[in-house]
């Protein structure tokens, strides 16, 4: 007979039940405490890349690589967020210089890179 209620934090934050939230919201603190200048997000998916949205960057765009046009029509919406075509075989060369274009990042300017792998975990370099 004890049911435990649902909390008004769980079904008000949808992104936390997602096993990769943790890994943008790291990937937003590393943004805001490393000070850096761009968080480059590569995804099949817009979720990850709404995820680091919604942790929101303090100055930092987040340039949203994506494999088709209705992804990165769909982050439009999201704010701080830039979506670009991910083109097959991309090198890291390529999506630097995508984000160069972009945002206009230095030669000493500094990114954080956050890679899904799957539909359950990302990597973060």
């Amino acid at each position: 007979q004890d049911i435990i209620a649902p909390t008004a934090e769980l079904d008000s934050d949808a992104f936390s039940l997602d096993a990769r939230f943790p890994m943008a919201h790291a990937a937003v603190e590393a943004v805001n405490v490393g000070f850096k200048d761009a968080l480059v997000v590569v995804s099949k998916d817009k979720e990850l890349a709404a995820m680091c949205a919604a942790c929101r960057p303090d100055l930092a765009p987040i340039i949203a690589f994506v494999p088709c046009p209705r992804i990165a029509r769909q982050l439009m919406i999201y704010r701080g967020v830039h979506p670009v075509l991910l083109e097959e075989n991309a090198t890291d060369e390529y999506l630097l210089q995508v984000a160069n274009d972009i945002v206009g990042l230095e030669t000493d300017d500094e990114i954080v890179v956050l890679e899904a792998e799957d539909d359950h975990s990302a990597t973060m370099r």
